[in-house]
């Protein structure tokens, strides 16, 4: 039985343009309002976190689009600002969040419940950011992390000009991956980005551990021992080695990849790319 943290809110993350679920021909469709057995993807993600934070925060890319959303009963609304992508929506989404822990979610993982996101409430404590490592060793736009820190971090990640979600993973000093595979949860966090997604039932892949990240530096001024095993490492430098054998040590080729794609090479970027393809991660 897991420990519920005091003082959560939601994000829901509803700004971007789901170009991938279009189809040839068709009037552009808001993802998020999609049917799922009969109940359009976001609110079926609005009912799981309704279940576990006082309050819900849906981050947006216009006021128009949140006027659509008014089955969402009780939600409040945020307009992604400051840099485009969904580290806006998170950035505008912590700025209004009154808790100590944010969850934060996608419209379009409709099978997610609360007993998923309960997971990574329970095991926050003691690390900045908590998210699930899928079977195939992806990492998703799903994790709970401590707003003041997420505040911090995202401002730190707009100065230098960033703008995605797998730069939270990386800024942080303690992450901590749950593994979709030995919670036998994986099914519930499928990301629907196709039309043919919406068949998917469960997740595939050889990742069924938990994995501990924690590094030695903080985020005011970077001191620490490991902060060259980190993004801000491979920022000052340009060198994205550390950083990648670091997460290759610890059995996260994900952000390996990610990683080897910050490197000024060109064939190492391939690298990067192949490792991601290998995953089965586009």
């Amino acid at each position: 039985m897991v420990s519920m943290p005091r003082g959560v809110c939601s994000i829901i993350l509803s700004g971007g343009e789901s170009r991938r679920f279009q189809l040839p021909g068709e009037q552009h469709v808001d993802k998020a309002l999609y049917l799922v057995d009969g109940k359009p993807m976001i609110e079926r993600a609005f009912s799981a976190a309704s279940a576990v934070s006082s309050e819900v925060i849906i981050a947006v890319n216009d006021w128009t689009r949140a006027s659509s959303y008014s089955m969402l009963q009780g939600a409040r609304f945020v307009v992604d600002e400051g840099f485009k992508g969904p580290l806006g929506g998170i950035f505008s989404g912590l700025k209004s969040c009154s808790g100590d822990i944010a969850l934060i979610l996608p419209n379009d993982m409709p099978r997610v419940t609360d007993r998923s996101l309960s997971e990574l409430l329970g095991r926050v404590d003691g690390f900045d950011v908590v998210t699930f490592i899928l079977p195939n060793g992806a990492l998703e736009a799903v994790m709970a992390i401590k707003v003041d820190e997420g505040r911090k971090l995202i401002e730190l990640l707009k100065i230098h000009g960033r703008n995605k979600i797998t730069d939270i993973y990386r800024g942080v000093p303690r992450l901590l991956l749950l593994s979709a595979a030995k919670l036998g949860i994986s099914g519930e966090l499928i990301n629907i980005n196709t039309r043919n997604d919406l068949n998917l039932i469960e997740l595939r892949g050889d990742f069924d551990s938990d994995i501990l990240l924690k590094r030695d530096f903080d985020l005011n001024g970077f001191n620490g021992t490991d902060v060259q095993k980190s993004l801000w490492g491979t920022i000052s430098t340009g060198d994205p080695w550390s950083e990648a054998i670091y997460y290759a040590e610890m059995g996260v080729p994900f952000l390996m990849a990610h990683t080897l794609l910050d490197s000024r090479n060109p064939e190492v970027r391939r690298v990067g790319h192949a490792f991601l393809r290998g995953l089965a991660i586009p």
